[in-house]
């Protein structure tokens, strides 16, 4: 059995129920998983997304037939000849009144009828590696979003919660909505706001709450965390660890292209990286948790590797990848001491 040919083909199926608006959420979740997978797979979705959109248009010119609404025009406007009798020109005038008064009535039944029709699907905003994106969502909340990353969200959010999926890392700055709370929902946890700013870094197996204004809520493993502005929440050795005396802007400078790294330990500096640059880092015990200082602003990989061979007696050398490595990381680099 050809499994590969199997797996394309549900697959496949599964792009073109998302694409129709019937993906499952599960389905919806497999689809991103798959996309992330690799570079070829987004191409693949981006494809067949152009090619729907191309067959898919909002409506269809020839479906409209000019001449039979034209005739139907010049009928009613009594341009189109014709001798009606008495009765006949009574009835059509009290269709007309009567097609007036109930124009109100009709419009709001058709609204009710296309809502209760109107199925809400999912969108998916994806970042490849190396950039950053931003959208505002329908509520009216902004959002930025970091490479190698993707947020899933309903094209309208219903009277319940609002609700999005996270991967990767993101920025929120929530519209204030008491009575609907604003529900970020990760691998490891859940963030709810009513109307506040922080930054969620959900890169696996990482994972960090930055609270900038207001308050949140932080569910995880069914243990509610409460945090107020100016705390920051990790997840070390499975347990939440709350911190207050921590610079947030370090870990939100992100959306302007800036990476900031004020006294960190090299493995902390180059897990975040690798979500940055596709890249996998082997780093020797002896200087793993060596600590650094440096702001980075669109330097290219080598240039950083370069500002640490000047920061630290360490060597980076480096081994690119060939196209039919499984594991889709573009280059490994090899850190140890001088």
């Amino acid at each position: 059995m050809n499994h590969k040919a199997n797996d394309t083909t549900h697959i496949d199926s599964i792009i073109v129920r998302y694409l129709m608006g019937s993906a499952t959420h599960e389905e919806t979740e497999e689809l991103l998983r798959w996309i992330e997978q690799s570079e070829e797979n987004k191409k693949v979705f981006f494809e067949q997304q152009d090619i729907w959109e191309s067959l898919h248009p909002t409506f269809d010119l020839n479906e409209i037939d000019i001449e039979k609404a034209e005739k139907r025009i010049l009928m009613r406007t009594g341009i189109e000849p014709r001798k009606p009798g008495f009765i006949k020109m009574f009835l059509r005038l009290w269709s007309r009144v009567a097609a007036v008064l109930m124009l109100p009535l009709l419009a709001l039944l058709t609204y009710y009828i296309l809502s209760s029709h109107n199925d809400i699907h999912e969108i998916v905003l994806a970042t490849s590696y190396g950039c950053t994106s931003n959208t505002v969502l329908p509520d009216g909340t902004k959002v930025w979003l970091n490479a190698n990353s993707s947020l899933v969200y309903p094209s309208s959010f219903g009277k319940g919660g609002r609700n999005v999926i996270l991967y990767g890392e993101a920025y929120f700055d929530v519209k204030a909505d008491t009575n609907h709370p604003f529900n970020v929902h990760t691998s490891n946890a859940v963030v709810t706001a009513t109307g506040t700013e922080f930054n969620v870094n959900a890169y696996e197996p990482d994972f960090s709450v930055s609270l900038i204004e207001g308050k949140v809520n932080l569910n995880i493993a069914d243990t509610i965390i409460r945090m107020s502005q100016g705390e920051q929440v990790t997840v070390e050795n499975g347990k939440p660890v709350t911190t207050t005396r921590v610079n947030l802007e370090n870990y939100c400078a992100w959306r302007s292209g800036t990476l900031i790294f004020d006294n960190e330990p090299l493995i902390d500096i180059c897990n975040r990286l690798k979500h940055i640059y596709n890249i996998e880092f082997f780093i020797a015990p002896e200087v793993a948790d060596k600590t650094f200082h440096m702001t980075l602003k669109g330097e290219s990989i080598n240039e950083v590797l370069h500002l640490l061979q000047l920061s630290a007696p360490v060597i980076c050398t480096s081994d690119y990848i060939d196209s039919s490595d499984s594991s889709n990381v573009r280059q490994k680099i090899y850190i140890k001491p001088s």
